[in-house]
């Protein structure tokens, strides 16, 4: 069977797949989904990249395990997404009945802080995720004319990040190389792509209330960013 950690990536990786496909026509955008789907990564970014970069494999399974669970008890609807999705990619998500005084899931247990680059990299798709979000809501309001994220570009940028990240963490003794390789990746995806990951480390860069080590992987990133 599929470990739980494989498993979760390559939702994500879905998640980003339906995201384009949906995006790549304004005639054909669903907004609905497109909400729903950030909705799921606004909350569970972190946590799966905390799984990823835990230090030993069993530990980053336990995390993972408890992190699908956190992920997909959260309503009818969202277990129906879950399911769909772990079916389909071979993994058992035993979640436990659907009741009227269903206790939900308890949130993932603390994977402890991530740092330096691999920190960036969260900041950067959770940002998107939280953008895509609006966007998304946007559109079921009618009112996608003042959504200014690129979510098609962002998606296709972001493609295959569930299964990159999971290779990154598993590097211990070259890990910000890993994610800066992968940051740049995202970088150079387009320019458009490239417009929107420099805005957003340039205000990573610059905000008060984060790590300073934070500060300045971003700083060396859009240094480099300005050489290459």
């Amino acid at each position: 069977m599929v470990s739980a950690l494989v498993t979760w990536g390559l939702i994500l990786d879905r998640s980003l797949a339906e995201i384009a496909a949906t995006s790549a026509n304004p005639e054909t955008f669903d907004g609905h989904l497109v909400n729903r789907i950030a909705d799921v990564w606004d909350n569970n970014t972190a946590p799966f990249f905390g799984a990823a970069l835990a230090r030993t494999k069993r530990r980053r399974e336990h995390l993972a395990e408890a992190g699908l669970l956190w992920m997909a008890d959260f309503g009818p609807d969202r277990r129906a997404w879950a399911l769909t999705h772990t079916t389909a990619l071979g993994y058992q998500l035993n979640l436990p009945e659907l009741t009227p005084n269903h206790p939900y899931a308890a949130e993932p247990a603390e994977t402890g802080p991530i740092h330096g680059v691999a920190r960036v990299a969260v900041r950067l798709l959770h940002w998107a995720m939280i953008e895509t979000r609006v966007v998304g809501f946007l559109a079921l309001e009618g009112n996608t004319d003042k959504a200014e994220t690129p979510v098609h570009v962002l998606s296709l940028a972001f493609a295959g990040t569930g299964t990159a990240v999971i290779k990154a963490g598993s590097s211990r003794f070259n890990r910000d190389a890993a994610f800066l390789t992968l940051i740049t990746s995202w970088l150079n995806s387009s320019p458009e792509a490239r417009e929107w990951f420099l805005h957003q480390l340039q205000e990573l860069a610059t905000f008060d209330h984060e790590d300073p080590a934070v500060q300045t992987a971003a700083a060396d990133i859009l240094r480099a960013a300005a050489d290459g």
